[in-house]
C-alpha cells in the first residue's frame, strides 16, 4: 500500500475470484478519517495470502473505506 507518516492504514486482500481467463482479486484500503488517533510513527501496510501458482492475468479491484472518528 506504500508508506505513510502515520499509522491507522490498513490494506486486506477480501477476495480471489477465477473468472475464467483471468484472476480477480479484490482489495480493501482503509484509511483513517478526521478525528482518528492514530500512532506518530512511518507505516507500511501489507497483507499477504498465499495461492497455488497462477498462471492467468491477475486484475485488481480496489476499494476504499475511511474510518470514521468522531
Amino acid at each position: 500500500m506504500g508508506e505513510f507518516s502515520t499509522g491507522g492504514y490498513e490494506i486486506e486482500i477480501k477476495e480471489v475470484i477465477d473468472v475464467g481467463s483471468s484472476i480477480l482479486v479484490k482489495v480493501e484500503k482503509t484509511y483513517p478519517g478526521r478525528g482518528c488517533t492514530t500512532t506518530e510513527a512511518f507505516s507500511q501496510p501489507y497483507h499477504i495470502i498465499k495461492l497455488q501458482k497462477i498462471e492467468k492475468p491477475v486484475t485488481f479491484r480496489t476499494s476504499v473505506k475511511v474510518r470514521i472518528c468522531d
